[in-house]
């Protein structure tokens, strides 16, 4: 991608825009690119603080990928409640903005909730939030900049910033290529891709898998749950982790939607929250809606098995119902993927059935 640098009004402007083109071209990991664009940015102004956050588009949250200078609970405060409180930045969603500064808002800024509680405590007179979006308009998260100077960060920086907003966004775009997203798996973790048809690719990297049946249920998952533009509704979404049994070993199935369809991947690991194999399957099978009844009939315990069952992980999870049980166990991987294909396919069986009646 080229970016007109022929109006910035200094050399060191058009030379750290070039410089930023180029570290995007290189063959460097997401986590070094990110240090030396933020290297770049600091050259252009004197910014005390910067964070540089994902949206993701499965869970709908954000996450800061990279903090300088703000304190643990400012970064939490930008990734969990900023979005939705502070004026400002709520301005600029109205108002279809890709920046705001201290200076470019329509009111004392200084007075606003997230000031009073965050940036003067802690010493900013300045700051400011960029939209980022990637090359085609998709929202991908937020670089938030905080500054000890009221006139910093300029107008001019945060024209820099709309302007390359499309090259910054690659490197929090959580619709990555399957080739990012296999640089952060972990060392033992076993990878596949699925594209939009239903077909199954390995990288080359990997070794062929000897849970092939993994495979078989995350591609059967992916075509009847991964549909895009069913994943606003709650119990028609793709979990992003689930959790499957091979013979005595648990494994974690990580699903991360890319370009072009989804990268896949699981390694062993020990199931959240302390729970049993039998707890975990009694979770799941709550969470995707059986009754007390249908679940004692399918794990073939009793009905007041269950219930105890039941009492025992709200009480590891601290969950205050079933509602919210099912709730923590699609974000938190306590899906069953068996169950969660099983699931589906009774629901198809159920809907034929009706049809034919």
């Amino acid at each position: 991608m080229q970016i007109d640098n022929s109006h910035y009004a200094t050399s060191a402007q058009r030379r750290s825009v070039s410089n930023i083109m180029s570290i995007m071209s290189e063959d460097l990991s997401r986590a070094n690119r990110i240090l030396l664009v933020a290297e770049e940015l600091n050259t252009l102004a004197p910014l005390a603080a910067m964070s540089l956050s994902i949206y993701d588009p499965l869970t709908r949250n954000h996450n800061s990928i990279f903090s300088h200078g703000y304190s643990r609970e400012t970064v939490a405060y930008l990734d969990n409640s900023y979005m939705s409180i502070d004026p400002a930045y709520l301005w600029i969603l109205r108002t279809n903005q890709s920046f705001f500064s201290w200076e470019t808002t329509n009111f004392d800024y200084s007075r606003s909730i997230s000031a009073r509680n965050f940036w003067n405590p802690a010493g900013y007179k300045g700051g400011s939030t960029s939209y980022l979006k990637s090359r085609s308009n998709r929202y991908v998260g937020n670089l938030h900049t905080s500054s000890e100077d009221p006139g910093q960060p300029s107008v001019g920086f945060l024209r820099i910033i709309d302007d390359i907003s499309p090259v910054l966004s690659a490197l929090v775009d959580n619709w990555e290529t399957p080739k990012s997203l296999i640089e952060g798996l972990e060392e033992h973790a076993c990878s596949l891709f699925i594209d939009d048809k239903g077909n199954t690719q390995r990288p080359h990297r990997h070794e062929a898998c000897i849970f092939g049946r993994i495979h078989e249920l995350s591609n059967i998952a992916v075509r009847k749950y991964g549909n895009i533009d069913s994943l606003h509704v709650i119990g028609a979404r793709l979990p992003s982790t689930c959790w499957c049994l091979c013979g005595e070993i648990v494994h974690r199935v990580d699903f991360k939607i890319c370009h072009g369809g989804w990268l896949v991947s699981h390694v062993p690991a020990s199931l959240p929250f302390g729970l049993t194999i039998r707890q975990a399957e009694v979770c799941s099978l709550s969470a995707i809606g059986m009754t007390r009844t249908q679940i004692a009939d399918i794990l073939t315990i009793s009905a007041r098995t269950v219930d105890r069952h039941i009492e025992n992980i709200l009480e590891k999870t601290f969950a205050r119902n079933r509602i919210e049980l099912a709730y923590l166990a699609a974000s938190s991987g306590l899906i069953n993927l068996d169950y969660l294909v099983a699931h589906f396919n009774s629901a198809q069986c159920h809907k034929k059935g009706g049809e034919d009646d």
